[in-house]
């Protein structure tokens, strides 16, 4: 090759990388939003009553609260301090909407609002634009009145409804289900991997397969309902800003 056409092609790279870098997404970090940009599961449920269910009491919901969690967090705050460390490196994963909020710090909950407190909570997780990489919650977070899911079916009189394939991609879960030391990169927890190393992962069995449909066997997909009620128009939103008012 000429030097002249290699310095162009080196040229053509470099420009090219420079593009892509500065259109790359960063996640979403503290201060990015305010909680009350999030709605309270609670007001969901008026609508899916049965995902609800399965949500409240699930360790999703318990995600911040959970006892051995906030023990741990405990010592790893007072570890953070002395070492210079991230204080929201636990809590991106168990209170994101806390983080992005930038109610924690501290991290003995004293600054986290009734929404934040919901641990990875409904709006949190159909508010997921976007991931940047697997492990540690390198999301990126748009909420607003688009509600995104796995669906192209579904339709709501209380908020825009979009299907995005993200949410059927194992990566979704990966970006909170793999986990790396914040200083050295040893790997924590590695569940994300272990699905993308075992059998399920080659045969083109996604986390959901498993963990978001009824049942287990035969992997077929099955979607089940949007929702668990049939209001239509009006109906669905009056009551929805009812339940607002008594919230």
């Amino acid at each position: 090759m000429k030097r002249s056409g290699l310095l162009s092609l080196i040229i053509t790279a470099l420009f090219t990388g420079l593009i892509l870098f500065i259109g790359a997404a960063e996640p979403s970090g503290p201060g990015d939003f305010r909680s009350d940009q999030f709605l309270k599961s609670g007001i969901c449920s008026n609508c899916h009553g049965s995902s609800f269910g399965e949500w409240d009491g699930s360790m999703h919901s318990n995600a911040d609260s959970d006892f051995f969690y906030q023990a741990t967090l405990q010592e790893y705050g007072v570890a953070a301090e002395a070492q210079g460390l991230s204080p929201e490196f636990c809590s991106r994963c168990h209170t994101p909407v806390g983080v992005v909020s930038a109610e924690i710090p501290p991290l003995n909950g004293s600054h986290l609002s009734e929404v934040s407190k919901e641990g990875v909570q409904c709006d949190f997780c159909h508010s997921v634009a976007e991931s940047e990489g697997i492990g540690n919650a390198p999301f990126v977070l748009e909420p607003g009145d688009i509600k995104w899911g796995n669906r192209s079916d579904a339709e709501s009189s209380s908020h825009e409804t979009e299907a995005h394939e993200f949410y059927n991609d194992s990566a979704y879960c990966g970006m909170c289900h793999n986990i790396y030391h914040p200083v050295n990169n040893l790997t924590l927890g590695a569940t994300y991997t272990e699905w993308e190393e075992s059998s399920y992962a080659e045969e083109g069995v996604n986390c959901q397969a498993c963990h978001m449909t009824p049942g287990i066997v035969g992997f077929e997909e099955n979607p089940g309902k949007a929702a668990s009620t049939v209001l239509r128009g009006n109906t669905c939103i009056l009551t929805i800003l009812w339940v607002q008012t008594l919230s």
